[in-house]
């Protein structure tokens, strides 16, 4: 068995060996088993999907594209259900679509059209309102469960935040391009802000939608033009990936980098792009 590089035991004495470890893996505790590391070489968790930003930009230009035709969406989600979930303003709705023909799965409507974000928490949706209210919807039976009201929310987007972490999450400025993090200070009611990057320092004239991390700690910046922009956690510029014909406005990266692009073009879409390869 020292030949292996793991091994898990069963209570019915029999084992399944690992002479390798996957890139990405789940664990799951099984009763009364164990498992072993006789080299005492161990997962490396820290290890993410795809490393080499330039094999995988190069597997996106090459990848499938397909798409479904939104129009006056916000951003997008995923959910409990995998679904690829957004908002819509005119005969405003609640959509969910199959993540993987983009095919429409279900339409909720909305009785104001003013909507303007959507996130997704504990199987709940939260739609957020240009006034005084966050719609409140159980995104199993798509019942509403609240209307939180208050005077104090106006205008409310989700416009680059993102959460991290329990302890911390990013945003970013429309106006400005910046991108900010913030962490919570412990025992503390306190946030502390720190500067990631300024997009406008790579093109000019450049909105701030949104920002997404990916697993590998890259944050992709939709410029709401056909650009993405790529940076690390450091602010440092690593790429850039473009649709030509796009404006984009939001990006949803999901397992293997299957990733989801909202272009507010004229076409005003998601886009889907499969690179197919497993992690």
């Amino acid at each position: 068995m020292s030949n292996y590089l793991a091994f898990n035991c069963f209570s019915n004495k029999t084992c399944q060996m690992f002479d390798t470890f996957p890139i990405r893996y789940k664990y799951q505790s099984t009763s009364n088993a164990r498992l072993y590391f006789p080299q005492r070489i161990f997962p490396n968790k820290s290890l993410c999907c795809m490393p080499d930003l330039s094999y995988l930009l190069n597997k996106l230009r090459n990848g499938t594209q397909s798409y479904v035709n939104v129009p006056t969406m916000r951003n997008i989600i995923t959910d409990n259900h995998g679904y690829i979930v957004t908002v819509i303003s005119q005969s405003p709705a609640l959509l969910r679509y199959d993540p993987q023909n983009l095919t429409l799965i279900s339409r909720t409507s909305i009785s104001r059209s003013d909507l303007m974000a959507l996130t997704f928490f504990n199987n709940t949706y939260f739609i957020g309102f240009m006034k005084n209210s966050i719609l409140v919807i159980d995104s199993n039976n798509l019942t509403i469960l609240n209307t939180i009201n208050s005077s104090s929310i106006q205008g409310l987007r989700a416009h680059g935040l993102i959460t991290y972490n329990s302890s911390r999450f990013c945003a970013s400025s429309w106006t400005t391009s910046l991108v900010y993090c913030y962490d919570a200070l412990e025992n503390s009611t306190t946030w502390a802000e720190t500067f990631v990057f300024n997009s406008s320092t790579i093109r000019s004239g450049i909105y701030g939608p949104f920002v997404t991390i990916d697993e590998c700690d890259r944050y992709w910046f939709p410029s709401y033009t056909s650009f993405a922009f790529i940076f690390d956690s450091s602010g440092s510029f690593l790429g850039n990936f473009s649709l030509p014909t796009a404006v984009l406005f939001d990006i949803l990266i999901t397992d293997n980098y299957i990733m989801y692009f909202v272009d507010y073009s004229s076409y005003s879409r998601i886009i889907r792009i499969d690179r197919h390869i497993d992690c």
